[in-house]
């Protein structure tokens, strides 16, 4: 279930420039002093049930396929990989799991788990 989205954020230029490179660190400096959304980007959180959320960021604004609340499918579009976030290049994030958000340092202190993509080593 998805239980949290941002979609707001923009997509940056493509660093193929020294100033380019310059503002990307200097942009990126300043994100790392915020919450972990801002070096996110655009995301969506999935609930997968006992207590265990996945993020997937840097996405495209504006292309968000889904809300708060809906039951996804495996295999359906979530969004359009983007350039937002702390990103030099469109790209796209996955993190999984994380621990439960509602915690004030969730995201400060979450713990990772081997996450294997479908179809992979199988």
């Amino acid at each position: 279930m998805v239980v949290a989205t941002t979609d707001s954020q923009r997509d940056h230029f493509c660093r193929t420039s020294l100033p380019g490179f310059i503002h990307l660190y200097l942009e990126g400096f300043v994100r790392s002093l915020g919450w972990p959304r801002h070096l996110w980007g655009n995301h969506v959180i999935l609930g997968l049930g006992e207590g265990v959320y996945a993020c997937f960021a840097r996405l495209k604004r504006g292309s968000l396929r889904v809300a708060v609340g809906d039951r996804g499918t495996t295999g359906q579009q979530l969004a359009e990989c983007g350039n937002s976030g702390n990103s030099a290049q469109p790209s796209a994030a996955a993190v999984a799991p994380l621990v439960d958000p509602a915690r004030a340092d969730a995201f400060r202190h979450g713990r990772g788990s081997p996450v294997v993509p479908w179809g992979v080593g199988r």
